[in-house]
């Protein structure tokens, strides 16, 4: 009942806040798929309780009342765990339809019918689908996904590049363009848009961690609400949501390191290293943990297992155009390119740099000289000595990162959102844990006595 509460003031604000038409319009509609499952959850929550309460205060209820013996045998149905448990089912599957499916839905086929040009913000689709479209196209053709400006003979790959159109960029690593492979002349239309498997990769990462847990299952469903169905993953799905599959890897990473899956975690690591540099901001800490957690050798099994999946897909993306690469992933998200980034939110670093254009350089110094400083002292002081800890330690980094980069987005919060919620989920779990080992220990030696 919370978190749909939470869903439904976070839609009212987008509704009320935001510039993005089709942001207003997901909001529009999903402000009363919320608003009717935070009801429908607040009446079951009032079913259970005035049983209860019935059954404490039995006597001071005439029992012939019908409305008391009613309340008696609805309750007694409601409170039954497995009930519950479908029930909460049956109503998170009609929210992800009525916020995500639908709207989804309705962008594909709107865009369809209305041939926009690519990087067309706020009709039906974010620039970054198209791009990332575009780069899957080149990839079916087997060429590389960046564009590279013009550059003259005999400069160096760090030289400043000549300015491109703002979509021309394909301000990703390479892995990302995997996702706009479906965009090819075999592939029905509708199903072309990349935003399908975004939606499908990014939220079974998100079940297969969560059924990973050591939890119950309805514990575990209100985790996957909190990770698939919150406004902050429908919302970035429906209209974009690149950044899904990165964070749904992420935590599977961490949920796989902390069951001691380690090759599959490093697997996991590599690819999710493939698509963006978001989930390099994740790797010192985790370094840091893994040495703390495991032995020397098991590091390196994590590490040669990332190693084999990054290394390739890194190698064929970039080695056939490094300054392509530098100018696409590297400059063009610094704002050093020479064409502004449309991740363009009024968050500190963007500010800055924006007010002190003439001294940007100095200033991205600056700004990442207060980054590493902050992420340092904050490290010092919380060392990450589990992976839930390094999961709160990671959300602060990436809060850090999004509030002091030149050109970011405020949809970047999703990062360190959902990695803050695991961390928290992920302690309770060791917390559980350590609680059984103690009742374990204690009825041994009761045993022995």
């Amino acid at each position: 009942m919370g978190l749909y509460l939470v869903a439904v003031i976070f839609s009212i604000l987008v509704l009320n806040l935001s510039s993005f038409y089709d942001y207003k319009r997901w909001a529009a509609q999903s402000v009363f798929v919320y608003g009717g499952a935070f009801v429908v959850t607040g009446l079951l929550y009032t079913v259970i309780l005035f049983h209860r309460l019935t059954k404490e205060a039995k006597n001071s209820f005439p029992r012939s009342l019908y409305i008391n013996q009613a309340i008696t045998k609805v309750g007694s149905i409601v409170e039954n765990f497995s009930f519950q448990f479908y029930f909460q089912v049956v109503l998170a599957f009609l929210v992800f339809v009525g916020v995500l499916i639908i709207p989804l839905t309705y962008n594909v086929v709107k865009l369809d019918q209305h041939t926009l040009p690519i990087g067309q913000n706020g009709a039906y689709v974010q620039p970054e689908v198209q791009v990332i479209e575009a780069a899957g196209k080149k990839l079916d053709h087997g060429k590389g996904p960046y564009v590279a400006p013009t550059k003259k003979y005999g400069t160096s790959v760090l030289a400043p590049p000549k300015p491109m159109p703002v979509n021309d960029y394909f301000a990703y690593l390479p892995g990302m363009s995997f996702f706009g492979l479906a965009n090819s002349d075999e592939v029905p239309k509708p199903l072309t848009d990349a935003r399908w498997y975004f939606t499908l990769f990014g939220l079974v990462s998100f079940l297969i961690a969560i059924i990973l847990l050591d939890h119950g299952r309805l514990f575990k469903l209100s985790c996957f609400i909190a990770l698939g169905l919150f406004p902050t993953a429908t919302l970035t799905l429906a209209t974009g949501g690149d950044d899904i599959p990165v964070i749904g890897l992420m935590v599977l990473v961490a949920v796989l390191l902390n069951r001691n899956q380690l090759i599959l975690a490093g697997l996991t690591l590599g690819f999710a290293m493939s698509l963006k540099f978001t989930a390099w901001l994740m790797f010192i800490a985790l370094i840091y943990t893994l040495f703390k957690m495991f032995s020397v050798k098991d590091v390196f099994k994590v590490l040669v297992s990332a190693g084999v999946v990054l290394a390739p897909i890194l190698t064929l993306g970039i080695y056939n155009d490094v300054y392509g690469f530098i100018t696409n992933a590297i400059r063009f998200p610094l704002g050093l390119a020479g064409t502004s980034s449309p991740a363009d939110s009024a968050l500190p670093g963007h500010l800055i740099t924006s007010h002190f254009s003439h001294y940007k350089g100095l200033i991205l110094l600056f700004l990442v000289a207060i980054f590493f400083l902050s992420c340092v002292a904050f490290l010092l002081k919380f060392p990450p000595n589990n992976i839930s800890t390094m999961l709160i330690d990671v959300s602060f980094i990436m809060t850090t990162a999004i509030l002091l980069a030149p050109n970011t987005r405020f949809g970047y919060l999703n990062y360190p959102v959902d990695l803050l919620i695991l961390g928290i989920v992920l302690r309770f779990a060791d917390g559980k844990n350590r609680e059984k080992e103690i009742l374990k220990s204690e009825n041994v030696e009761l045993t022995t006595v």
